[in-house]
């Protein structure tokens, strides 16, 4: 049975063997067809968000990526 698929901005000029015709675009394909356009991230189930998972970050991934923090700088004592 076909089902439809949304394309990603990940897919290339083809997608399952046919030109894209864009990001946002449904295709309707069979199970087979739609294999491995799904593994690549190249499309998604309609209705579903554009965005891949695996595009997405784990928020501890995030935290780990940024730059450690420089302690602030010590204010000389004053002489009052």
């Amino acid at each position: 049975m076909a089902k439809r698929y949304k394309i990603t901005i990940k897919a290339g000029t083809h997608v399952a063997g046919r030109k894209n015709p864009g990001a946002g675009s449904v295709l309707t394909l069979t199970d087979k067809q739609a294999e491995q356009p799904l593994r690549d991230g190249a499309i998604v189930p309609e209705g579903q968000s554009t965005v891949a998972p695996a595009a997405v970050e784990p928020e501890a991934d995030k935290q780990a990526k940024q730059p450690a923090r420089k302690p602030a700088a010590e204010k000389p004592a004053s002489n009052d």
